[in-house]
């Protein structure tokens, strides 16, 4: 009877405690990373998401939990499927389908899906017990209202208030960063960039300092989307739109749909009480 481990036992017990660590901090962080490219709908070719996607087995087990979108060299919607577990792709018709390596491969976002679609998924994942690490086809779907369509600045958090230290805690968790830092410190600006898609976000602030103990209560004010990197925001700049006539403003009906509903239900997140 064996009633100790031998030291190369026990060297191969720390060697699996340490790789199960790994594993844990790669699934951890890959989740986070699955999130940001459903916002900025990165796209892999069919081969590279098959590579990925299909034969590295973290990457093939979170695939499961998620609706996929494929595109055609035009970047024309084809349709959306899941992967099972024996790595067959099925649409929302329960179809086995083929996946051509020239195909562009995003995961899918429900404001780009039809109402049965969607459904269908729901259903499907529902009866399958899919339930994937963050919100996919439950997320909020939020439209461009009509009477926005042509405007470039929208007030409607116009001198909200909250705690300037849970305002930067909240929007920090959901993507946001600070924009220029002006006299005595002050944050003039709170920006969100979606880089695939060649837009930032931005939304001013006052009363919120770089130093969180001068944190009092943040108040915001407009917000508004501009082409990435139109314009400057280091130390001690001011060139940030004032005016809704900016010819670097981007009118909300020109928004991708995708940016324009991610940016307002973080915002809603954000200032919830």
């Amino acid at each position: 009877m064996v009633k100790s481990l031998s030291k190369a036992d026990k060297s191969v017990k720390d060697a699996l405690k340490k790789l199960g660590q790994i594993l844990k901090d790669a699934v951890k962080q890959f989740t986070p990373n699955l999130e940001f490219y459903l916002v900025t709908q990165r796209a892999w070719t069919g081969k590279d998401w098959s590579a990925f996607f299909l034969s590295n087995p973290i990457a093939f087990a979170a695939a499961q939990n998620f609706v996929w979108q494929s595109y055609d060299t035009n970047n024309t919607a084809k349709e959306t499927f899941m992967v099972t577990a024996e790595q067959l792709l099925i649409n929302h018709q329960g179809q086995t389908i083929p996946l051509d390596n020239n195909t562009l491969i995003r995961l899918a976002h429900p404001i780009l899906m039809g109402p049965k679609e969607l459904n269908d998924w729901k259903t499907y994942t529902s009866q399958q017990k899919i339930k994937p690490p963050f919100a996919q086809l439950d997320r909020p779907i939020i439209t461009v209202a009509l009477t926005l369509q042509d405007k470039t600045m929208d007030y409607q958090y116009r001198d909200v208030e909250l705690d300037g230290a849970r305002f930067k805690s909240r929007a920090t968790k959901k993507g946001w960063k600070r924009g220029a830092v002006v006299d005595a410190g002050e944050i003039s600006s709170f920006q969100k960039i979606y880089p695939t898609i060649g837009i930032q976000a931005i939304i001013k602030t006052s009363n919120l300092n770089v130093q969180a103990y001068d944190d009092d209560n943040a108040v915001l004010h407009e917000f508004y989307f501009v082409q990435l990197g139109s314009i400057e925001q280091g130390s001690y700049t001011y060139d940030e739109p004032r005016q809704e006539s900016d010819s670097r403003l981007i009118p909300f009906g020109k928004v991708p749909p995708i940016v324009y509903s991610e940016t307002i239900a973080d915002l809603q997140a954000i200032t919830a009480s």
